[in-house]
């Protein structure tokens, strides 16, 4: 694993650098980041999928959120949809939680990652930063091989 922080290092993001590669690409690090309590990541790193390999990335949607989209997770979810919420900073509104899609990166594909920012939800209490690394695609039709997505329900304990 490679560990790059920020100056401060206060948001250190490891990955395996035997599948990703660090790029340069500040408009998609800024695409990511977003400001306190707007969900989003709080920092982020620019990475590219090395030539070769395959990484699966994984996604919890449903109303009014739709499957193919820029937010992404590297591990599937576990089976307490409260966890899983402030894991990835998602307020109820934003989201049902009730399907789930994994997809393969497309060769080449560009991504950032980073923990995630801390999220106001209209009247909830919302959900703190989170050191959960999350991957955000600006491109997901791009950089997802979609004829290979799986699609299923999300099954919640």
């Amino acid at each position: 694993m490679a560990s790059f922080g920020f100056p401060d290092n206060s948001c250190p993001i490891a990955f395996d650098s035997s599948l990703f590669q660090k790029v340069s690409d500040t408009s998609l690090v800024r695409a990511a980041v977003h400001d306190p309590d707007s969900g989003g990541m709080r920092c982020a790193i620019a990475l590219a999928l090395r030539p070769g390999r395959h990484v699966t990335v994984h996604r919890v949607y449903g109303s009014p959120a739709r499957p193919i989209r820029r937010w992404w997770a590297l591990s599937l979810p576990g089976s307490d949809s409260s966890a899983y919420r402030a894991m990835y900073e998602i307020c109820p509104a934003w989201n049902s939680l009730d399907s789930l899609v994994s997809c393969e990166l497309a060769p080449g594909a560009r991504l950032a990652m980073g923990p995630g920012q801390s999220a106001s939800c209209t009247g909830q209490t919302g959900y703190p930063v989170s050191d959960s690394l999350q991957v955000f695609l600006a491109n997901p039709s791009r950089d997802l091989d979609t004829a290979r997505c799986r699609y299923g329900r999300m099954e919640w304990r």
